[in-house]
Formats: structure tokens, sequence, C-alpha cells
């Protein structure tokens, strides 16, 4: 839940839970930005960079969820041998 704090605050908040669900194998992650937009502007633009290539695809969150205001992330899963 990213919701009061500064961009750059919650931009690295996101960074090291992205991280953790890395390394716990998460397979969703739920990231709730609030209504800013230049949040939400932030939080786009870095899905769009290499730091954030675990996460295969992502989607706004179903109403009771957090609707416009939140967002689902997929993890890229891991190949099985």
């Amino acid at each position: 839940d990213l919701r009061g704090h500064t961009t750059v605050d919650a931009l690295e908040r996101f960074r090291e839970r992205l991280q953790d669900g890395v390394f716990l194998g998460w397979r969703t992650f739920h990231v709730i930005l609030g209504p800013s937009e230049e949040l939400r502007e932030a939080f786009l633009g870095l899905l769009g960079q290499p730091e954030a290539q675990a996460i295969a695809r992502y989607a706004q969150a179903p109403i009771p969820m957090g609707g416009h205001q939140a967002w689902v992330l997929y993890y890229a899963g891991i190949a099985s041998h």
C-alpha cells in the first residue's frame, strides 16, 4: 500500500517488495497507489524499466481490490526442468 508516500519513497518501497517477491517465489503482487496521478505515472514508467523484468504482465485491480487506484502484477514464471 503506497498511499500517502512521496513518489520517491513509494518507488523505493515498490522496488524492495518487487525483489522480495522474486526471492520468495510470489506469483502475483498487489499494489495500491491511491489517487496520485504523479505516482501512477512513475509506477507505470518503472514497470517499463529493466529492473522490473520479473513482472510478465500487469492489470488494474478489480474494484474490490482497489479498482483504478491499484494494480495486480504477475511475475514471470520460472521454467521447470
